[in-house]
């Protein structure tokens, strides 16, 4: 299934599913705010078409994503082969002091919001392009940064910029009406697009090491990290028993107490994969995120993870 995630459709986003599309002519086209993934077979590998960052596909956080995607049917249930999300940075392994790449960040938002354990490829690369086979390769120069890009603008820039336009003014209400636009725009653009294809492969990376591939659970760098229990009170104990749990693996579960300087250090579990209690204080499971505090005892303790 070839999904488009960018809203409203816009040039680029047509040519590169038309491309895909001809690769693999049985596939479904929709559009994120309408798909239905619930009908997706284990043999389907779902194309998710965006513009994105090391932290973002469109405006979706990772998390934010999954939730999306499991809203649209794609629960735990459904065994699709992969997602493979076409989106500049997508896979990138650092960049801004972002570790893990957004595709390992989906894949294990994915099991932990009610979606299938699958894995998601992204591509490591500060841009991808998707060729006229419907292959679609990282890289890390921009167009806009090729030596020859003055002449593409001469030539191309004022065609394409009409034709985008026209692009994110059409509507996209199903996938036979995406395909009819995409058909219209490409005859339109054919001299533009043929520059750009014969330029990229200049600086495309290899399919193989251009890629990086989620997978549920998978750690990049480090993992671990530092534990911190505070108190509005000097003369509190801060040696508090907690129990922290894997999102991924729920059995898993580990059982301790922090120092009497209220820290204690869990190896080997990174903070987006887990959960925290404290039997006393706050028996519910709260999920971890890094760099914030929260509270504890009304307020009379609060506690903060951070990365080892």
């Amino acid at each position: 299934m070839i999904c488009v995630v960018t809203k409203p459709v816009d040039l680029g986003n047509y040519i590169e599913m038309l491309n895909i599309w001809r690769r693999h002519p049985k596939d479904a086209i929709c559009h994120l705010s309408w798909a239905d993934f619930s009908t997706l077979k284990s043999t389907e590998t779902l194309y998710l078409l965006a513009h994105g960052s090391a932290t973002k596909v469109e405006d979706y956080t990772a998390e934010a994503l999954a939730t999306k995607l499991v809203k649209r049917g794609l629960v735990k249930t459904v065994q699709l082969e992969k997602i493979k999300l076409v989106a500049c940075a997508s896979g990138i392994t650092w960049s801004g002091g972002a570790v893990v790449p957004y595709a390992q960040a989906l894949a294990d938002e994915l099991v932990i919001n009610g979606g299938p354990a699958t894995i998601v490829v992204g591509f490591d690369g500060d841009t991808v392009v998707t060729d006229q086979s419907g292959r679609s390769y990282a890289k890390d120069i921009r167009q806009r940064d090729y030596p020859n890009w003055d002449e593409f603008k001469s030539k191309h820039l004022s065609t394409m910029t009409t034709w985008d336009a026209k692009a994110e003014s059409m509507p996209y209400g199903t996938g036979k009406e995406m395909l009819e636009n995409a058909l219209l725009l490409e005859a339109n653009v054919k001299d533009a697009f043929a520059w750009l294809y014969a330029n990229n492969k200049l600086y495309t990376k290899g399919s193989v090491y251009g890629k990086t591939y989620g997978i549920p659970g998978q750690t990049f760098g480090k993992a671990g990290f530092v534990l911190r229990v505070q108190s509005v009170w000097k003369d509190d104990s801060l040696e508090l028993a907690f129990k922290v749990r894997s999102l991924i693996h729920p059995s898993r579960v580990i059982e301790d107490t922090t120092a009497d300087d209220g820290r204690a250090v869990i190896d080997d579990l990174a903070i987006g994969h887990a959960e925290i209690s404290f039997p006393k204080l706050a028996p519910s499971w709260a999920r971890l995120r890094s760099g914030t505090a929260s509270v504890l005892s009304g307020g009379r303790y609060t506690y903060s993870v951070s990365p080892v």
